[in-house]
């Protein structure tokens, strides 16, 4: 069975700009909060969660369309007796990342408020 399936080696660049919408889905909550905190109420850390939701929705969208590509290449490839290609480990890491940063931004969107009125009753 492991001969019906080629190496898989992606091209570096091809997932750098959904690590980029996951990074910036990870950075925009922390600058609001830091701009709650210095403001003292919370304002804008929990909405911006709702932005990290989008983000990694895109991101979402932009592998799931990578994916149907790589699957209809492979089904051209079946018909031709050519051996299929796997999911590349770019591929895999950046699910795992865009699952995570997908729970981050719900939490955020969920708790930020009270996460920030917490953190000003302690200060």
């Amino acid at each position: 069975m492991d001969n019906d399936f080629k190496e898989t080696v992606a091209d570096p660049n091809l997932y750098r700009s959904c690590f980029e919408l996951v990074y910036a889905a990870c950075a925009i909550p922390a600058f609001f909060l830091i701009i709650d905190l210095w403001r003292g109420s919370p304002q804008l850390f929990h909405r911006s969660g709702a932005l990290a939701l989008f983000l990694v929705a895109v991101a979402q969208f932009k592998q799931l369309s990578k994916f149907r590509n790589k699957l209809l290449k492979n089904l051209i490839e079946v018909k031709e007796d050519k051996k299929i290609s796997l999911l590349s480990e770019d591929y895999s890491a950046l699910e795992w990342r865009i699952f995570s940063v997908g729970l981050y931004g719900t939490l955020v969107t969920a708790y930020g408020d009270v996460l920030v009125n917490w953190i000003l009753s302690v200060k």
